[in-house]
């Protein structure tokens, strides 16, 4: 088995090319998909063709996923995939195949120049501390293992979902960008969505709409990462602006088709994360309404069932046989609840959104690219008789905003779904008058020089790293928080070991591990804990990494054997935000006597 996502990569310049190229044939594929015509009811104009690459990584995901939890996926399986749609995408350059049709786009260069730095900054290395953490560790155990993480530790790897396969598949042939370079798939699906397919050329309002949600601060956070969570906002947008326009006007067999796309594209969205169940049965019901109307009760049964039993219930078999999780509790949250300890662990990390605090701005200036920005409150330079006429979809759009702020993380990650309805239905609603919405293209350019401003200096950062090794190793010392102390404790593991770290980023490590930090919530004074203590001494975690002087208030502070090595200023405190640096720390690697547990395992 390969440990370290790392390892899979062979050459950094090499990763960027394949990363392309791979990229490249997700388009090829999803245009001549669009070629076959299944999407007839719909008056396709030029801009349609956008949706090839999305198209293709959705009905990817959909295949792989019910395969990876019946574990009949391996490394070999991912490889060969990823080979064989590389082969397509040069063959797509070579011949030029795709054709998308940019003629359009070219008539609005800030389109093409968002679009320029959006693939640049997809290029750069992986510094997300939670790709860091679980993501690219899920998709790690993915290619060791063929399937999900079926184990009780690592417990953030619980919170991954079918868009980790996609990881997966780039890091297969060593193409480590690929998973963030499909998130530019969303960019050209939103322009297609906000172009209309209806229209030939999009308004000015419109234009100005799609702008104002490509350069919110949140928006570069989504494309920068491999978190797969921007592809599911923008299927939950497309869903809505499907059945919004066209479904009233479908005959039968039309809306059944269109359902069919609509129920799966939802699907996707619930196994990809959790977080989206709330949007698609929403959007759901909605659409199932208009089958209602047309008294199409046996396709409104039928139809979800077979969905159901195709990509979903394997997941609940999944989770059934490794966790004993039931149906109904697999629809409670993404993590095995019924398990000690998890539920303890999302509680740890569900903390109540405030606003405008943490949506329209940053509670600190850290955390501005966690924000939507002033573009949320666009609604209130509608005309007021037009919010009246669609009240009914506002209101539904804040009801669900209100549930995920009780509900949710402190993220507006978790509502950006809802925006980007918002701001789509907007297109459909006037300005309060003409200098109202003079004075929101001036906050548009505004926002568009300040965010581009902020991601180019984010590239000329970041982007050598994906070119040269020694350009690597740098960007990623100065940029991924972790990474010189795992580095430097690779050096003293051998292949053999298995590691437990007090540093979230697990998956730089050469070696088995898992992450401490989860284990400080769960409560060991109760006997229920000893399954974590068990799984630690039966899979022979022989070796512990501490940084920062925090062995002290460590639970196995008693179960320490000898001190294999320290460094002084091994690490600091990191990230891509310059104002996130921190001080330098210490870093100590030390032999954990395995054997002793649970007996030296201290009560807090």
């Amino acid at each position: 088995m390969i440990f370290g996502y790392y390892n899979y990569i062979s050459n950094i310049l090499n990763s960027t090319f394949c990363s392309l190229i791979l990229y490249f044939g997700c388009c090829f594929f999803g245009y001549f998909i669009i070629r076959l015509k299944i999407f007839y009811g719909i008056k396709l104009n030029k801009s349609f063709y956008l949706h090839s690459p999305l198209i293709f990584l959705n009905i990817l995901i959909l295949i792989l996923f019910p395969l990876a939890n019946l574990n009949i996926l391996n490394y070999t399986v991912f490889n060969y995939i990823s080979k064989f749609i590389f082969l397509s995408g040069i063959v797509s350059i070579f011949f030029f195949y795709i054709k998308f049709k940019y003629i359009i786009v070219k008539k609005y260069k800030l389109l093409m120049f968002l679009f320029f730095i959006f693939v640049l900054l997809s290029l750069t290395p992986i510094t997300h501390a939670d790709s860091l953490a679980y993501h690219l560790n899920t998709a790690v155990y993915l290619l060791n293992h063929g399937t999900f993480v079926n184990q009780i530790l690592p417990i953030e790897s619980q919170l991954s979902g079918a868009g980790e396969i996609l990881i997966a598949l780039g890091l297969s042939i060593g193409a480590e960008q690929f998973s963030s370079l499909t998130q530019v798939s969303a960019v050209l699906s939103i322009i297609s969505i906000f172009f209309n397919v209806k229209q030939k050329f999009i308004s000015e309002k419109n234009y100005y709409l799609l702008v104002s949600v490509l350069t919110t601060p949140l928006f570069f956070f989504f494309i920068s990462s491999p978190k797969p969570q921007i592809l599911p906002i923008v299927n939950v947008c497309w869903v809505f602006s499907i059945v919004y326009i066209f479904f009233k006007n479908f005959n039968s067999r039309e809306l059944v088709r269109y359902y069919i796309f609509t129920s799966l594209l939802l699907t996707l969205n619930f196994i990809t994360k959790f977080s989206f169940i709330l949007s698609s049965a929403i959007l759901f019901f909605y659409s199932s309404y208009f089958l209602y109307k047309k008294k199409l009760y046996l396709q409104i049964f039928l139809i979800p069932i077979t969905i159901f039993l195709i990509f979903i219930f394997p997941s609940i078999l999944f989770k059934y046989i490794h966790f004993n999780l039931n149906i109904f509790q697999f629809f409670l949250g993404p993590l095995p609840i019924n398990i000690f300890g998890y539920h303890d662990f999302i509680n740890s990390i569900k903390q109540p959104i405030t606003f405008p605090e943490g949506i329209v701005f940053p509670p600190r200036i850290t955390d501005i690219s966690a924000i939507i920005g002033p573009a949320f409150l666009t609604f209130c330079l509608i005309k007021a008789s037009d919010l009246k006429n669609k009240k009914l979809f506002f209101l539904i759009i804040f009801a669900y905003i209100l549930i995920t702020f009780i509900y949710a993380t402190s993220s507006a990650r978790f509502i950006f779904d809802s925006f980007l309805i918002l701001q789509f239905i907007l297109i459909f609603c006037k300005f309060y008058s003409k200098l109202t919405f003079y004075y929101f293209k001036k906050f548009v350019l505004a926002q568009f020089i300040i965010s581009c401003l902020i991601v180019s200096y984010f590239i000329i950062i970041l982007l050598p790293g994906s070119f040269s090794e020694s350009s690597y190793k740098k960007v990623m010392s100065q940029s991924a928080n972790g990474y010189d102390l795992i580095t430097w404790a690779n050096k003293f593991l051998k292949k053999e070991d298995k590691i437990i770290s007090t540093h979230r980023s697990i998956s730089l490590f050469n070696v088995e591990s898992f992450e401490y930090h989860t284990l400080e919530v769960i409560d060991f004074s109760n006997t229920k804990s000893i399954i974590y203590l068990d799984f630690i001494k039966s899979n022979k975690f022989n070796k512990i990494l501490f940084y920062n002087n925090n062995q002290n208030q460590n639970i196995f502070k008693n179960c320490i054997g000898k001190l294999i090595a320290v460094q002084e200023n091994v690490g600091r405190h990191v990230g891509r935000n310059l104002l996130s640096k921190g001080n330098y720390y210490n870093g100590e690697l030390y032999e954990l006597r395995y054997d002793l547990l649970p007996n030296c395992v201290i009560d807090r």
